[in-house]
Protein backbone atom coordinates (compact mmCIF):
# COMPACT_ATOMS: atom_id res chain seq x y z
CA UNK A 1 0.00 0.00 0.00
CA UNK A 2 1.52 3.26 -1.00
CA UNK A 3 0.04 6.54 1.02
CA UNK A 4 1.04 10.31 -0.04
CA UNK A 5 -0.18 13.72 0.16
CA UNK A 6 1.23 16.18 -2.10
CA UNK A 7 -0.87 19.12 -1.07
CA UNK A 8 0.00 21.25 1.94
CA UNK A 9 -0.47 18.71 4.66
CA UNK A 10 1.37 16.05 5.37
CA UNK A 11 1.43 12.43 6.88
CA UNK A 12 1.16 12.77 10.88
CA UNK A 13 0.67 10.30 12.97
CA UNK A 14 1.24 6.64 11.70
CA UNK A 15 -0.54 3.82 13.13
CA UNK A 16 -0.81 -0.05 12.79
CA UNK A 17 -4.40 -0.44 14.50
CA UNK A 18 -3.79 0.39 18.02
CA UNK A 19 -0.14 0.80 17.84
CA UNK A 20 1.25 4.24 17.02
CA UNK A 21 4.42 3.13 14.96
CA UNK A 22 5.86 6.98 14.49
CA UNK A 23 4.63 10.14 15.89
CA UNK A 24 3.60 13.18 13.35
CA UNK A 25 6.67 15.43 12.69
CA UNK A 26 5.90 19.65 12.30
CA UNK A 27 8.98 19.86 10.07
CA UNK A 28 7.85 17.46 7.54
CA UNK A 29 6.75 18.35 3.69
CA UNK A 30 6.15 15.11 3.26
CA UNK A 31 5.47 11.90 4.36
CA UNK A 32 5.42 9.06 2.39
CA UNK A 33 4.52 5.18 3.59
CA UNK A 34 5.26 2.00 2.06
CA UNK A 35 3.44 -1.34 3.94
CA UNK A 36 4.85 -4.80 2.55
CA UNK A 37 3.35 -7.91 4.13
CA UNK A 38 5.99 -10.56 3.82
CA UNK A 39 5.26 -14.44 2.83
CA UNK A 40 6.37 -15.28 6.75
CA UNK A 41 3.45 -13.27 8.11
CA UNK A 42 5.96 -10.18 9.24
CA UNK A 43 4.98 -6.93 8.55
CA UNK A 44 7.54 -4.69 6.78
CA UNK A 45 7.09 -0.63 7.31
CA UNK A 46 9.06 2.20 5.08
CA UNK A 47 8.61 5.87 5.95
CA UNK A 48 10.13 8.62 3.91
CA UNK A 49 10.00 12.19 5.17
CA UNK A 50 11.13 15.35 3.90
CA UNK A 51 11.92 18.47 4.90
CA UNK A 52 13.45 21.75 5.30
CA UNK A 53 16.90 21.74 7.05
CA UNK A 54 18.18 24.69 9.04
CA UNK A 55 19.59 26.31 5.34
CA UNK A 56 16.23 25.70 4.02
CA UNK A 57 17.19 23.13 1.66
CA UNK A 58 14.90 20.38 1.27
CA UNK A 59 16.41 17.09 2.88
CA UNK A 60 15.43 13.63 3.40
CA UNK A 61 15.29 11.03 5.81
CA UNK A 62 14.50 6.88 5.79
CA UNK A 63 12.84 4.62 8.43
CA UNK A 64 12.19 0.94 8.66
CA UNK A 65 10.07 -1.00 10.96
CA UNK A 66 9.40 -4.53 11.22
CA UNK A 67 7.25 -7.10 13.08
CA UNK A 68 6.46 -10.43 13.07
CA UNK A 69 3.35 -12.06 14.46
CA UNK A 70 5.16 -13.46 17.33
CA UNK A 71 6.21 -9.69 18.03
CA UNK A 72 3.87 -7.59 20.60
CA UNK A 73 5.28 -4.52 18.90
CA UNK A 74 6.60 -2.92 15.61
CA UNK A 75 10.71 -2.86 16.05
CA UNK A 76 12.99 -0.01 14.42
CA UNK A 77 15.38 -1.67 11.88
CA UNK A 78 19.11 -0.76 12.68
CA UNK A 79 21.66 -2.92 10.93
CA UNK A 80 25.01 -3.43 11.82
CA UNK A 81 27.93 -3.11 9.89
CA UNK A 82 29.88 -5.93 9.12
CA UNK A 83 33.21 -5.56 7.60
CA UNK A 84 33.74 -6.84 3.85
CA UNK A 85 37.69 -7.73 2.77
CA UNK A 86 36.63 -8.51 -0.74
CA UNK A 87 40.19 -10.23 -1.07
CA UNK A 88 39.24 -12.84 1.46
CA UNK A 89 35.81 -13.18 1.89
CA UNK A 90 34.26 -16.43 1.07
CA UNK A 91 30.27 -17.28 1.07
CA UNK A 92 29.05 -17.54 5.07
CA UNK A 93 25.65 -17.88 6.07
CA UNK A 94 25.85 -13.66 6.67
CA UNK A 95 27.66 -12.69 3.19
CA UNK A 96 27.14 -14.09 0.06
CA UNK A 97 29.88 -14.10 -2.66
CA UNK A 98 27.91 -14.59 -6.09
CA UNK A 99 30.46 -15.51 -9.41
CA UNK A 100 29.23 -13.34 -12.07
CA UNK A 101 29.62 -16.05 -15.43
CA UNK A 102 28.09 -14.35 -18.41
CA UNK A 103 26.70 -17.82 -19.46
CA UNK A 104 25.34 -16.55 -22.95
CA UNK A 105 29.03 -15.40 -24.02
CA UNK A 106 30.45 -19.12 -22.33
CA UNK A 107 27.98 -20.73 -24.33
CA UNK A 108 28.99 -19.30 -27.27
CA UNK A 109 32.21 -19.68 -26.86
CA UNK A 110 31.62 -23.53 -26.80
CA UNK A 111 29.39 -23.62 -29.58
CA UNK A 112 32.86 -21.89 -31.55
CA UNK A 113 34.84 -24.29 -30.11
CA UNK A 114 36.66 -21.58 -28.15
CA UNK A 115 35.89 -22.89 -24.98
CA UNK A 116 34.76 -26.31 -23.29
CA UNK A 117 31.23 -27.47 -21.75
CA UNK A 118 32.88 -27.39 -18.11
CA UNK A 119 33.27 -24.52 -16.25
CA UNK A 120 35.25 -21.05 -17.03
CA UNK A 121 38.94 -21.44 -17.49
CA UNK A 122 39.16 -17.72 -16.58
CA UNK A 123 37.55 -18.20 -12.74
CA UNK A 124 40.29 -15.66 -11.60
CA UNK A 125 39.14 -12.87 -13.84
CA UNK A 126 35.24 -13.47 -13.32
CA UNK A 127 33.52 -10.75 -11.49
CA UNK A 128 32.70 -11.66 -7.67
CA UNK A 129 29.71 -9.62 -6.21
CA UNK A 130 29.07 -9.96 -2.64
CA UNK A 131 25.68 -9.45 -0.57
CA UNK A 132 24.16 -10.12 2.59
CA UNK A 133 22.06 -13.38 2.61
CA UNK A 134 18.65 -12.15 2.16
CA UNK A 135 17.63 -13.67 5.80
CA UNK A 136 20.05 -11.80 7.15
CA UNK A 137 19.32 -8.32 5.43
CA UNK A 138 17.23 -6.68 8.23
CA UNK A 139 19.76 -7.25 10.43
CA UNK A 140 23.44 -6.25 9.07
CA UNK A 141 24.80 -4.38 6.28
CA UNK A 142 27.73 -4.85 4.28
CA UNK A 143 29.82 -2.07 5.81
CA UNK A 144 33.81 -1.13 6.09
CA UNK A 145 35.06 -1.86 2.41
CA UNK A 146 38.50 -3.55 1.90
CA UNK A 147 41.02 -5.21 -0.77
CA UNK A 148 43.95 -7.43 1.34
CA UNK A 149 44.08 -4.93 3.86
CA UNK A 150 43.93 -1.73 1.87
CA UNK A 151 40.35 0.24 2.47
CA UNK A 152 38.48 1.34 -0.40
CA UNK A 153 35.06 2.65 1.55
CA UNK A 154 35.04 4.08 5.05
CA UNK A 155 30.98 5.58 5.13
CA UNK A 156 28.95 3.51 7.19
CA UNK A 157 26.43 6.60 8.81
CA UNK A 158 23.06 6.23 7.46
CA UNK A 159 23.61 2.81 5.46
CA UNK A 160 21.04 1.08 4.51
CA UNK A 161 21.99 -1.40 2.15
CA UNK A 162 25.28 -2.19 0.21
CA UNK A 163 26.50 -4.23 -2.85
CA UNK A 164 30.33 -4.89 -3.64
CA UNK A 165 31.64 -6.28 -6.98
CA UNK A 166 35.12 -6.93 -7.56
CA UNK A 167 36.49 -7.19 -11.23
CA UNK A 168 39.88 -7.28 -12.45
CA UNK A 169 40.96 -10.18 -10.09
CA UNK A 170 44.12 -9.74 -8.70
CA UNK A 171 46.24 -8.59 -11.58
CA UNK A 172 43.73 -5.27 -11.95
CA UNK A 173 41.47 -4.61 -9.03
CA UNK A 174 38.84 -2.68 -9.53
CA UNK A 175 36.06 -2.61 -6.78
CA UNK A 176 32.18 -1.60 -7.51
CA UNK A 177 29.84 -0.28 -4.30
CA UNK A 178 26.68 0.84 -4.59
CA UNK A 179 25.53 1.84 -1.12
CA UNK A 180 21.82 3.75 -0.03
CA UNK A 181 21.51 6.10 2.88
CA UNK A 182 19.13 7.19 4.94
CA UNK A 183 19.06 10.60 3.47
CA UNK A 184 17.45 8.99 0.47
CA UNK A 185 20.33 8.89 -1.90
CA UNK A 186 22.60 6.15 -3.70
CA UNK A 187 25.73 6.36 -4.21
CA UNK A 188 27.88 4.40 -7.08
CA UNK A 189 31.42 4.33 -6.62
CA UNK A 190 34.17 2.98 -8.52
CA UNK A 191 37.34 1.94 -7.20
CA UNK A 192 40.83 1.31 -8.99
CA UNK A 193 44.02 0.45 -7.91
CA UNK A 194 46.79 2.45 -9.06
CA UNK A 195 50.15 0.37 -8.26
CA UNK A 196 52.36 3.67 -9.23
CA UNK A 197 50.54 5.35 -5.69
CA UNK A 198 50.16 1.95 -4.06
CA UNK A 199 46.54 2.99 -3.53
CA UNK A 200 42.85 2.75 -4.67
CA UNK A 201 41.25 6.49 -6.63
CA UNK A 202 37.34 6.52 -6.40
CA UNK A 203 35.00 7.84 -8.97
CA UNK A 204 31.44 8.65 -7.01
CA UNK A 205 28.21 8.56 -8.93
CA UNK A 206 25.65 10.46 -6.39
CA UNK A 207 21.58 10.64 -7.34
CA UNK A 208 18.37 9.78 -5.38
CA UNK A 209 16.63 6.32 -4.94
CA UNK A 210 12.78 5.68 -5.02
CA UNK A 211 12.70 4.14 -1.85
CA UNK A 212 9.43 3.70 -1.69
CA UNK A 213 9.32 0.91 -3.86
Amino acid sequence: MRIGNRSQYAIGDVFDGQELIIPGDPRNTSRYVLVVPRKDGAKYIRILDRYKGYTGKLKANVLEFLRYPTDLHYTKIQRIPLELDVFYQTPTDVVNAELLVNWQKHNEDVANGRATMDTPENLETIPTKFTIQERMQDEVVLGVVKYNGYIVESRTDGLLNREVTWEGGVEQPRIIILSRYADNHEIRGEHQFVEELDMFESHMNKKRFNSIQ
